[in-house]
């Protein structure tokens, strides 16, 4: 009975009744009250209810008990379920990676094409060497980001031979990149956006076979309109080209003044003059100035023997004369811009090495060259050009020769429809030439190709070439996008 009255004095202590008490235990509270006050010595009824209430708290333990298991089961397995789905999450998101990585891996492997009407193509000529074709493409995809596609005139040999010696160059470099077969003039230019051509070495100054497709290349490019933009010694061949051009279109003229003059004489030969005239403009415009010779002297004989008709016969075959002319006629040798090592990629192909900056120069002012070159920032809604700082502008300008504004045979004057963009104040030397009428056409001494990402202060060669590509070719290309969907006849 000591354990049931321990046990009532406790529930009294936490604040029960006695009332309380008695209904629980089945007994009046005059029974408690004397169980309290040690009144009674034993009572079975009181030890019967105590222990049933005992078995009733022990079972509500042991419930509470078995609720509490569940809980925290029912917490594990949900803890699990989570620990799962978000397994399952990191899974899919790592096979997702893991594909797009795989994707990008396969890009990288393929060549690239052109996407959205922007495609880069430089003229990666093999002639120049594995290393030299391998530069081209390093240097032009690495600032504009685009693909890059080398380009030579020929026949179907000549593009297999030289698929082989890009082959060669691949196997050879440490990195690869991505260069898709070579395209073919004759096929391929016009679906291109824009020319790129790379410089040459002294060594290649009189290949031959170097020099007819960069020629060809460019006659193809200003008959069609495709931007150009020419780097170093290739600038050289399009200020060449631009002459020979201008000399093509007084010939042309020279034709057309002859025509009409035939027009108003009677002489017994004017209809066979008339008929070889006829052929000779039906020619294609890069016909060989050697066949217009040929043409020219069987013209002299069926025209009449007056001095108006043997001036124009004078001036044909002195245009013939100068389209024969080598480009050295119309370029200038130059000193003091020379440099112990050309710049070139590293070992593993990621940077430029010996990109030295050589002498300063001066640009004029809203040239198309100049406006390649400067920043572009927005103010008040507006985009405004940021001006060059002079003092900033050193190039690395390695050349022996550039293009010259007199010589004894042209006189001094610039082809049609472009201007000399940039001088060095030092000696006076051309530094860069851009186009003012007609197609984008910028020709640069130095090397804007050799700047790489972390050479802040060279950011404007960077831009200037980014900006030619990406604006000027897209242009174009979307220009020959939109004469293919004109109908070749309208009524």
């Amino acid at each position: 009975m000591e354990e049931v009255r321990r046990a009532i004095n406790r529930r009294l202590a936490d604040g029960e009744t006695q009332t309380t008490l008695a209904i629980a235990y089945n007994v009046s509270n005059a029974t408690i009250s004397r169980l309290v006050n040690n009144q009674i010595g034993r009572s079975h009824k009181l030890l019967a209810a105590h222990n049933r209430i005992i078995e009733g708290q022990e079972r509500e333990r042991q419930e509470r008990e078995r609720q509490e298991r569940e809980r925290q089961e029912r917490e594990r397995q949900e803890r699990e379920r989570q620990e799962r789905e978000q397994q399952e999450r990191e899974k899919e998101e790592r096979e997702k990676h893991e594909r797009e990585q795989q994707e990008r891996e396969k890009e990288e492997r393929q060549p690239k094409t052109a996407k959205n009407n922007t495609p880069s193509i430089t003229i990666g000529i093999p002639a120049r060497g594995p290393k030299g074709s391998d530069y081209d493409h390093r240097t032009i995809q690495s600032i504009t980001g685009l693909p890059t596609t080398p380009l030579v005139y020929g026949g179907s040999e000549k593009v297999e031979k030289y698929n082989k010696i890009f082959k060669e160059t691949q196997r050879m470099m440490v990195t690869q990149i991505p260069i898709p077969p070579v395209a073919w003039v004759d096929t391929k230019q016009e679906e291109l956006s824009c020319i790129v051509m790379p410089g040459r070495s002294k060594q290649q100054e009189n290949c031959e076979e170097r020099a007819a497709q960069e020629n060809q290349i460019i006659q193809r490019a200003l008959i069609i309109g495709q931007p150009l933009f020419g780097i170093c010694a290739a600038s050289w061949r399009i200020w060449c080209g631009l002459h020979r051009r201008d000399l093509r279109s007084d010939f042309g003229n020279t034709l057309s003044n002859i025509k009409i003059s035939l027009v108003h004489t009677k002489h017994k030969t004017a209809l066979q003059a008339t008929t070889l005239l006829n052929s000779i403009e039906n020619r294609n415009p890069g016909a060989d100035p050697k066949q217009w010779l040929v043409d020219i002297r069987s013209l002299k004989k069926l025209l009449p023997r007056t001095a108006d008709f043997k001036n124009q016969i004078r001036l044909l075959l002195q245009i013939i004369k100068h389209l024969q002319f080598s480009d050295s006629k119309f370029l200038q040798i130059v000193k003091g811009h020379n440099s112990r090592r050309m710049m070139c990629m590293n070992s593993l192909g990621t940077k430029v090495i010996y990109n030295k900056s050589v002498h300063p120069i001066e640009m004029v002012k809203d040239s198309l060259t100049k406006q390649l070159m400067e920043s572009t920032k927005v103010q008040q809604g507006k985009v405004v050009m940021t001006e060059i700082d002079p003092k900033d502008l050193e190039v690395n300008s390695v050349h022996w020769r550039a293009v010259s504004l007199s010589n004894r045979y042209l006189g001094p004057n610039c082809p049609g429809g472009v201007e000399v963009s940039a001088i060095a104040p030092k000696d006076g030397c051309i530094e860069s030439f851009s186009s003012t009428l007609g197609c984008p056409i910028v020709g640069v001494q130095w090397h804007p190709e050799a700047t790489n990402h972390d050479e802040q202060e060279q950011k404007f060669n960077r831009l200037m070439i980014k900006r030619f590509v990406k604006q000027c070719g897209q242009s174009f290309s979307l220009k020959r996008s939109l004469l293919k969907q004109i109908p070749k006849q309208v009524y």
